[in-house]
């Protein structure tokens, strides 16, 4: 039974898990290895954002932010074990989010194909506008989409919304395909 009084460090580290460093990057921790050489425990982690490999000894890991260096986070600790996401993941790249998701047992998108995977998509526009709710009554509302333009490419549609330069704009992905019946 785990006891965390009686826990090495190594003990502590939850793989599986993400934790930030205190510099304000994310990590995934894929295990705890020892060296062959000299026995040492080392933490074996990825970067969600570059998806970059690393290992550091688990003493490191989990040792207090030195004084001397800069710590934006305001965190204790080299490293501190994420407990919270919300408003926290847009910091993660989507590309690298779901190639990590893909990898695990869990894969909540196993099984599920994307829409740029389907031959059967003829055309995709993206639209510049906002979400409108519509009240039917006192207990039922419709949620519609107001369209201000529409464009072939993402791209098109993001200068077009940086240019109206409205906090209440956003874009959407309008897809058309064949349907089988």
């Amino acid at each position: 039974m785990f006891n965390s009084y009686l826990a090495s460090f190594s003990d502590q580290i939850r793989t599986a898990n993400i934790y930030r460093h205190f510099k304000g990057g994310y990590y995934i921790v894929h295990s705890v290895a020892k060296t062959e050489e000299t026995g040492e425990e080392v933490v074996v982690y990825q970067s969600l954002e570059t998806g970059q490999i690393w290992t550091r000894p688990v003493s490191s890991f989990n040792e207090r932010v030195p004084a001397d260096k800069e710590n934006p986070t305001g965190q204790f600790h080299r490293f501190e074990r994420v407990v919270e996401f919300e408003n926290q993941l847009h910091l993660i790249s989507t590309e690298n989010l779901v190639a990590e998701l893909e990898k695990r047992n869990d894969n909540p998108f196993a099984g599920v194909m994307s829409v740029t995977d389907n031959s059967k998509v003829w055309r995709t526009d993206y639209l510049v506008g906002k979400y409108v709710d519509y009240f039917i009554d006192s207990e039922n509302t419709v949620r519609d989409f107001e369209i201000e333009t529409s464009h072939f490419t993402f791209k098109d549609a993001l200068k077009r919304l940086e240019k109206l330069g409205r906090s209440d704009l956003t874009i959407v992905k309008k897809v058309f395909m064949d349907v089988d019946f």
